[in-house]
Parts: structure tokens; C-alpha cells; sequence
């Protein structure tokens, strides 16, 4: 987004293109700006900074990814949560892994390895529940649970019953079961 990270007595900060620092060498470390935020590490946690250098994340995570579509994960003590680009939180650190959106979803997991679904506003759809989610594929899911599968759509509407073994993914409109 117009300025690189620089190093400088072992401090980072940020440079334009004409090499002149913009954002002073004070953290302990640095990433790239994504949609106009960094993360940044200072006093052993990290928070985001704009593209002036104004603090808009408070530091107090373990760490911050980069955002896209205005959603980050930020980690805390070994588990991870979802914030906006205010810093507001959409889901609080209480889970083992988020996987990416797609489709406007992201299965989720908790220490006990059950899965979940979540939409981009950290809104619980599916609740950690399930032994596996699978990612939505021509607008079907399936879902397992006690070795037995179903399928959901977009929209949550159960489309087969629990009486299978294993449900392949969809294709125009058929699945192998």
C-alpha cells in the first residue's frame, strides 16, 4: 500500500518509495499494511496501526493476521479469534483454528475437536457440534456427526436425513453416497 518496512537499530517502522521514514522505527517487529492497517508488535503484543502511524488495534494480542474484507485473526494463549478493522471483536480467542471464508462462511473448532460454522459477522450458524464440516461446494455442505453424515445448504435447510456413511461433494445436483 505504498510504504515497505525498514529496520532500524533493531526497531521497525515504514518507508514511502523515496525512502523517507513516515512511520518511526518504535516496534519490535512489523508485517505488511493490509487495507490500510499493519500489525505491529510493541511491549510484547501486538495491535494495528493506519497508514499515518495511529494505533486503531489496541496492543494486547499474542498475534494479528493480515486483513482481508475486513476481517482479521488475532491470537491470544493458544487459541484464535476474529476482529473487524475497528477492532471490534466478531468472535472472542476461544478456538483451536478458523479456516478462511469462502463463500461468505468459515468452519471453526474448538479444543475438543468438534467443528462449527461462523458468517463474516463472527455469528455462530452451527454450533461446535459437529465431527467434521466440510467447505460448501456448489452451495452443499455436509456435516458428520456420531459416523453419520447430512447435507445443508446456503441457507441451512437439511437436504438428506443422517443415514449416511459418507457423502461425496455435489455435482449438478447429485452426490455419491
Amino acid at each position: 500500500e505504498g510504504l515497505a518496512i525498514v529496520v532500524e537499530n533493531d526497531k521497525y517502522g515504514f518507508v514511502n518509495a523515496k525512502m523517507e521514514i513516515v512511520i518511526p522505527c518504535e516496534y519490535e517487529s512489523a508485517e505488511d499494511f493490509s487495507e490500510g492497517l499493519a500489525p505491529v508488535k510493541k511491549n510484547g503484543k501486538w495491535g494495528c496501526i493506519n497508514l499515518k502511524g495511529e494505533e486503531i488495534i489496541p496492543f494486547r494480542y499474542g498475534s494479528i493476521g493480515q486483513f482481508k474484507d475486513g476481517i482479521a485473526k488475532v491470537y491470544g494463549n493458544w487459541s484464535v479469534g476474529l476482529i473487524n478493522n475497528k477492532g471490534e471483536i466478531l468472535l472472542p480467542c476461544e478456538y483451536e483454528y478458523i479456516r478462511d471464508f469462502k463463500n461468505g462462511f468459515a468452519i471453526i473448532q474448538n479444543f475438543r475437536e468438534k467443528s462449527g460454522l461462523i458468517n463474516t459477522s463472527g455469528e455462530v450458524l452451527l454450533p461446535c457440534v459437529f465431527d467434521g464440516i466440510a467447505d460448501f461446494h456448489q452451495g452443499i455442505t455436509t456435516l458428520s456427526q456420531q459416523k453419520k453424515m447430512v447435507c445443508i445448504s446456503l441457507k441451512g435447510e437439511v437436504i438428506t436425513p443422517y443415514d449416511f456413511d459418507d457423502i461425496e461433494h455435489f455435482s449438478e445436483g447429485l452426490a455419491a453416497v
